[in-house]
């Protein structure tokens, strides 16, 4: 139990490690983004957008803080928060969005299978603050660092293919 805590935690601080990169690498464009789900008055883009980011990075040093359960509370906190951020756009006919989170090359737009994913998301993040946390031995230190990192790399490999899925269809859809 203790390296599927281990491989969960490090694998959703990835996670999250990626997405904070993304948002920091163009913070105006996650501003736009937070203010396009039109759940909060415009001038409330700027501070909830460095808001969330700043609870990611909380959510990051928290799930790798071993001993404690608030990453994985954080965690399942904001993927609650986004899941129903888009849940309410998707019932509001609004499918145009970008999710803010795109850790591929394209801009995911908003879907239920982006909701549906951060759910799972969230129940990796709650396996995260099961059981006993703290590694006994090195091989479990190693398989569980090495189980994490191996997901959120097996997770972004299988990202980059759905990209290249979407852009070879967005390029024969021109070239007709």
């Amino acid at each position: 139990m203790t390296v599927l805590v281990l491989a969960a935690r490090v694998f959703l601080a990835a996670w999250f490690a990626a997405s904070v990169a993304h948002k920091l690498r163009d913070t105006a464009g996650f501003v736009t983004t937070v203010d396009q789900y039109r759940l909060l008055p415009r001038m409330l883009a700027a501070p909830a957008a460095f808001a969330i980011t700043g609870a990611e990075v909380l959510a990051i040093g928290g799930l790798l803080w071993l001993p404690s359960a608030l990453g994985p509370v954080v965690a399942v906190l904001l993927l609650g928060l986004f899941a129903l951020a888009m849940a309410i756009n998707l019932l509001r006919g609004r499918r145009e969005i970008a999710c803010g989170c795109s850790l591929g090359t394209a801009a995911d737009t908003i879907g239920w299978g982006l909701v549906a994913r951060n759910g799972l998301l969230a129940v990796v993040a709650l396996a995260g603050a099961a059981g006993r946390v703290w590694p006994t031995g090195a091989l479990d230190w190693v398989d569980g660092l090495g189980a994490g990192v191996a997901v959120f790399c097996l997770v972004r490999v299988m990202t980059s293919l759905f990209d290249l899925r979407a852009l070879a269809r967005s390029l024969q859809a021109r070239s007709h």
